[in-house]
């Protein structure tokens, strides 16, 4: 599409006084953005709401990314422009318009950068938000300038389709010749494609990219640094808190969308996702419809037991699971890490003190397991179980299923080419995070982003002047990462590489004096020993599956604890769903433990007999 910019003609005396207007020229045209003061004195160089791919409007909706044409004039890229749709019900940074018409790119200079070095190096980020919510619109500008262009760092923020917009599954009908499948993942690949190409005129170093993500955003960095046909396009990556909530599926989110297109009146039955013929009727009559009423039925779903909770294997991108793909991984330069208490949400299988509830353990346990898809998942249940009846274990489960032995996987996979790991111990984050704490289930989940995403005078946070400090000092380890390759470099502290012997990480805690404990080793030793070595030998390996629990296209290990936890509490931790659907989760679970398990002793029993048979003499 050829972009017709209509130029708006500024005050010149008015504008000096207030902004200055920096042009840059890129191969589709020139456009021009403003220099913006943030706050303790830093000023960025703004560049926003830069289109690299056309509107993934009418045909074009749930197809890849088709890179954007020329526009004629200048266009202004002073203001954000649309964000792609979204459920704005829970995570928000103020109100900000949303369209299809929203691949673009929000990149962040300085003078430096652009008028004297013109090679800066790159960080292009990677939102989180379980690929359902949030947008690099919703990311301060203000903390954004003073965390990394007091650096001199270019950073690149990526839009990406989400939900229903970014990964429409239908397999195996019609995938490629109707639709693509991870669409949303294409989006973020054709970006990079364009910081190669385009961010020199920005003042970047196209040859010096860091990917950065954060929660299910850390997640995506690790899928397109697995795959050889997009870990060519950035140079070093940053996962924090990278969730591993479901293996690939090659029928990933078939179940939501079914529900989504038969409430919108695509699909009046469930007959109408038996061929490529009948998916074209479909898409066809989708095409038709307005993203808003899309939108607005994706969002009554979300509070429902089927959502989006994994990606498509789709023989393209992703060929394959995460663990068979990680032993043909090229390493890359990594900086990995997590918080000490990510969620904790298997603390209910343990008493106040810290016993455990064997009841529980067992029921959490036999429910990961199977879900893990051992080819023996019987005798890893029984280990899970010994292994996490003791005292003050149970609370660590979730954390070790998702997080710890994700994380760990991560750094040894990518060791050969240099590994940074780090475990975010600070536990006052207190109000510098809209979550506010106490000390003694803090740091969870993203109260450390705090420090990378807010400003202290967000809306929602209380920032003092230790929380300042701690913004900089942290802020500063993924700025060196970033610059140098070391997070340690230029500082009082001293970061050592990554081994996979030693499983060091650097323990980031601050105190008043701001002297941390630094380095430690035993990473999560035991669980990444249990998960990721013992259980894969007890259950000889994963195995491919595809017969999952009924309203299920995936084995959402995510899940298991909004399920469990309803069933022994009846409370809902789950911020998006409704408490019955839990109850309804928690049952189907069961009993599929109960099916998988029974089909296993079945199979066994077959087995000896013919051994048995073959055993015997005549």
């Amino acid at each position: 599409m050829l972009f017709i910019v209509i130029l708006i003609v500024f005050d010149q005396f008015y504008l000096s006084l207030q902004e200055e207007i920096f042009r840059v020229t890129t191969s589709k045209g020139v456009l021009f953005g403003k220099e913006i003061d943030a706050y303790d004195g830093i000023r960025g160089i703004t560049f926003l709401g830069v289109p690299f791919a056309e509107p993934p409007v009418g045909n074009l909706r749930f197809r890849k990314p088709v890179p954007s044409g020329n526009w004629e004039g200048e266009l202004n890229a002073t203001t954000y422009r649309d964000a792609c749709p979204s459920d704005t019900s829970y995570f928000t940074n103020g109100p900000f318009t949303m369209s299809e018409d929203c691949l673009h790119v929000n990149v962040f200079t300085n003078r430096r950068c652009l008028l004297e070095v013109k090679d800066c190096p790159v960080m292009a980020f990677v939102h989180g938000g379980r690929n359902l919510y949030l947008s690099p619109t919703a990311l301060w500008t203000n903390v954004t300038i003073h965390n990394w262009q007091s650096r001199d760092i270019v950073v690149v923020n990526i839009g990406y389709r989400l939900g229903i917009f970014g990964f429409f599954n239908m397999h195996p009908f019609g995938k490629g010749t109707h639709y693509d499948t991870n669409v949303g993942l294409w989006d973020i690949i054709e970006a990079l494609r364009w910081i190669r190409k385009e961010i020199s005129a920005f003042g970047g170093n196209p040859l010096d990219v860091t990917l950065m993500g954060h929660s299910s955003g850390g997640n995506l960095v690790d899928v397109l640094s697995l795959s050889p046909m997009s870990s060519p396009l950035f140079d070093k990556q940053i996962l924090m808190s990278p969730p591993l909530v479901a293996e690939p599926s090659k029928f990933a989110n078939k179940e939501v969308i079914k529900i989504i297109m038969n409430k919108i009146g695509c699909a009046k039955s469930i007959n109408v996702f038996a061929n490529t013929q009948r998916i074209f009727k479909m898409l066809r009559c989708a095409r038709s419809k307005s993203w808003q009423k899309i939108r607005d039925v994706q969002v009554s779903t979300n509070t429902t037991l089927e959502d989006f909770y994994s990606l498509a294997m789709d023989g393209e991108l992703i060929t394959d699971t995460f663990y068979n793909r990680r032993k043909f991984q090229t390493p890359k330069p990594a900086l990995v890490g997590n918080v000490a208490k990510e969620t904790r949400h298997t603390k209910i299988a343990q008493d106040e003190n810290g016993n455990p509830i064997e009841e529980r353990v067992r029921d959490f346990c036999s429910k990961y397991t199977t879900l893990m898809g051992y080819r023996k998942t019987i005798p890893v249940d029984k280990a899970c179980v010994e292994y996490y009846l003791r005292k003050y274990m149970p609370q660590e489960m979730t954390d070790d299923v998702l997080y710890y032995r994700y994380s760990a996987s991560i750094a040894n996979a990518n060791e050969p080419a240099g590994v940074y790991l780090y475990i975010f111990s600070y536990n006052l984050v207190g109000q510098a995070s809209k979550y506010n704490n106490a000390p003694e289930v803090s740091p969870g989940h993203a109260e450390d982003y705090t420090y990378i995403s807010k400003t202290p005078n967000s809306s929602n946070v209380i920032f003092t002047e230790k929380d300042r400090k701690i913004q900089w000092v942290y802020t500063g380890f993924f700025a060196n990462f970033i610059r140098y390759g070391d997070p340690s470099k230029s500082t009082p502290y001293t970061w050592t590489k990554y081994s996979s012997s030693r499983m060091n990480y650097f323990d980031i805690y601050f105190d008043d004096n701001f002297t941390m404990p630094q380095m430690r080793e035993d990473f999560h030793r035991s669980a990444h020993e249990f998960w990721n070595n013992y259980t894969l030998q007890l259950g000889e390996s994963f195995e491919t599956r595809s017969d999952y629990p009924p309203r299920m296209d995936c084995f959402p290990l995510e899940a298991v604890p909004y399920g469990v936890v309803a069933h022994y509490t009846n409370s809902n931790i789950a911020f998006d769903k409704l408490l019955p659907s839990l109850h309804d989760f928690y049952q189907i679970l069961t009993d599929y433990v109960d099916y998988r398990r029974n089909l296993e002793l079945r199979q066994d029993t077959i087995k000896t007999r013919i051994i048995d048979f073959k055993s015997s003499s005549f």
